[in-house]
């Protein structure tokens, strides 16, 4: 049984489970072994939530970001969806051998895929979706135990809507356990998987509430809204009481985190600095120099988004107007096309592009691989070493200090027969406060206060695990989001797959138990074909308000 909470960190749990408020997962740790679980860098839910699910690093699932290239090769198109992920998952592997599996609320599950149980897909799936539940029959059955079963929370979180937003995900968080709770009740199971998102997001929007060196503190504000992100975790912790009484004693339970959480104030805008030494040039005709002149003067996202959604609540009683209008709808608002874009960018003068949020993921348009490639395979390297050597250079104003701790090349990060499909470098900011921003040209500067979010995502994670054999009481070494597929394996007599990159966290393991159960390695299976996206143009645009609304797409 696994239990996630997404983006937990033991900075705040621990503390919490010392106040009484998570009663459950305080005794899960106390009966077992604990750890800090460490994401595959970036840090964000993609790649990790592959990486979980597969064992292996991006190199080898293919999943870095959220979006990918579309079939003529343009980055940032189309959104991931179950088949962009390579190789095997937990689940594929244990349907093959018989092992009834339930799946509910992993992201990047959607198109649901016939498996020896049950899936009910998650973050990813587009929000008019029926067919998010295999098999499909059981929707129904579903829909009626819970009220009609949501993926994701009502509403959305805004200034006056504090409250009712943080219901919301409450809601999210007791219904998806009480549907949890009836698989568990109704299904047969050997694993079971449910994610919980609003412990994520809600941190995103909440986090400055509970944080009095946030620039966005107010104390009148945090005397009423400075125990949300509490509260998600105390629902949540209820749920996991509630779905452990499903655990005999002979089963094990595994309570984790795709990564952690803290604090952000500031983002670094990578494509700006890259504009300002003609690394990336934009187009000199058509309405583009027209776009620039509006993105020097201030007509950004970053500016227009919260004057627009104001303006657009005073719109009363014209909710598709409102809708149509919002600046936030990616290629559907027509505020959206006067803003400066990666439509606007001059290829055939490009030399690199940055991508990603938290780590800036850049690309270098590179001849023979991209679409419209300047950069010759004689040029690739001296021309890392350039941006390794200026981005290095670039200081955070807010500490003085440099922006990035590292700048990795993708070899240093990832491995595999997708390892050419990865960014060429990846950017690691020293200080978390202050991260990046890769999305087109949210702002006109180079570092930027930002108010969607007051919090983000940290490398690391929670992990605890209880069962027989298991060590009691114990905080063992950090161990890697991929190692959570091979133990899972292990722990159900079920060899590990020898291309996995993960291995048995065999710290958490008495000696005894792993003398009496070795880890056996198999050669790998390969039981699941991938296929090409699946999403309708309206799909793909109500995926990305989706992640707008998370903060992780302009």
């Amino acid at each position: 049984m696994v239990i996630a909470l997404d983006g937990a960190t033991w900075n705040l749990a621990r503390p919490w489970m010392q106040a009484g408020h998570m009663p459950n997962l305080a005794r899960l740790v106390a009966q077992g072994a604990s750890a800090d679980m460490l994401a595959e860098l970036p840090p964000s839910s993609v790649p990790n939530w592959p990486a979980f699910m597969t064992g292996k690093n991006a190199g080898k699932h293919g999943c870095v970001w959220w979006l990918k290239r579309d079939a003529a090769g343009r980055l940032d198109r189309v959104p991931l969806d179950s088949r962009s992920v390579q190789g095997d998952t937990i689940w594929s592997l244990l349907s093959a051998l018989g092992k009834k599996v339930i799946v509910q609320n992993v992201p990047v599950t959607y198109p649901v895929e016939p498996v020896n149980g049950v899936v009910v897909s998650g973050l990813l799936t587009p929000r008019a979706a029926a067919d998010f539940v295999y098999p499909p029959d059981l929707k129904a059955k579903i829909d009626d135990e819970v009220g009609g079963y949501q993926i994701y929370p009502e509403g959305g979180y805004a200034k006056g809507r504090e409250q009712a937003f943080l219901d919301a995900l409450i809601a999210n968080i007791n219904q998806h356990a009480r549907a949890a709770d009836y698989l568990l009740r109704t299904q047969s199971w050997d694993f079971f998987i449910l994610v919980l998102g609003p412990t994520d997001e809600g941190a995103h929007k909440y986090w400055h509430y509970l944080d009095p060196a946030h620039h966005m503190h107010n104390p009148a504000e945090a005397a009423k809204f400075g125990d949300s992100i509490q509260k998600m975790y105390a629902a949540a912790d209820e749920a996991i009481g509630k779905l452990t009484r499903h655990a005999a004693e002979s089963d094990t339970v595994i309570v984790m985190s795709d990564h952690g959480f803290g604090p952000v104030e500031r983002f670094f805008l990578p494509n700006n600095w890259l504009m300002a030494r003609s690394l990336l040039r934009l187009k000199p005709g058509g309405i583009t120099p027209l776009k620039r002149l509006l993105f020097n003067a201030g007509f950004t996202p970053r500016n227009i988004y919260p004057l627009g959604k104001q303006a657009l609540s005073l719109l009363r009683g014209s909710k598709n107007l409102r809708q149509r209008l919002d600046p936030a709808r990616q290629g559907q608002s027509p505020l959206r096309k006067i803003f400066l874009s990666d439509a606007d960018i001059d290829w055939a003068h490009t030399q690199a592009y940055a991508s990603g949020f938290l780590f800036s993921q850049i690309y270098i348009n590179l001849r023979g691989r991209d679409p419209e490639g300047i950069v010759s395979g004689s040029e690739y390297e001296t021309l890392r070493e350039q941006l390794i050597a200026g981005l290095l250079a670039v200081i955070n104003p807010a500490t003085g200090q440099p922006h990035y701790a590292r700048i990795y090349r993708r070899e240093e990060l990832y491995s595999g027969p997708l390892l050419d499909t990865m960014p060429d470098l990846i950017g690691h900011p020293a200080d978390f406060r202050t991260v990046d921003s890769g999305m087109d040209f949210r702002s006109n500067k180079l570092f930027e206060t930002d108010s969607a979010l007051s919090g983000t995502h940290r490398i690391e994670g929670l992990f605890t695990i209880t069962g027989p054999g298991v060590r009691r009481g114990e905080q063992i070494s950090p161990i890697r989001i991929y190692d959570l597929a091979p133990t899972i394996l292990y722990r159900l007599g079920v060899p590990v797959p020898d291309d996995m990159d993960g291995k048995v966290a065999s710290p958490a393991f008495e000696p005894d138990e792993l003398a009496a159960y070795p880890v056996q390695i198999a050669p790998a299976r390969n039981t699941r074909a991938s296929e090409g996206s699946v999403f309708s143009d309206e799909d793909e645009d109500t995926i990305k308000d989706r992640l707008r609304d998370l903060g992780y797409i302009s």
